[in-house]
């Protein structure tokens, strides 16, 4: 049976197919961008960027409902996790 990595432990993301460095860094550029045209602190970023895209979802609905795309991005995220577990946790059939 594998033992869970010090990065699994420190609660890093699964990156399967390797391209988490690359969101991570489009995510920060948006993030910046945000802050130029907003105000925002690095520090209320995220959540203050948060915040405008459920105004944003509640005003134009061809952008989803914001709590359902929270939603599946968390399943996204639990799929992904599953799959890894699955592959590095259970025996070759």
């Amino acid at each position: 049976m594998k033992t869970i990595s010090n990065r699994e432990k420190r609660g890093r993301l699964p990156d399967p197919d390797g391209l988490n460095k690359e969101c991570a860094a489009r995510a920060k550029k948006t993030v910046e961008l945000f802050c130029r045209l907003s105000g925002a602190t690095q520090e209320t970023a995220v959540r203050d960027l948060l915040h405008e895209l459920m105004h944003l979802c509640d005003r134009d609905p061809e952008f989803g409902n914001f709590a359902d795309e929270l939603g599946w991005a968390f399943l996204f995220l639990d799929d992904i996790k599953r799959d890894l577990i699955e592959r590095e946790f259970l025996p070759e059939p």
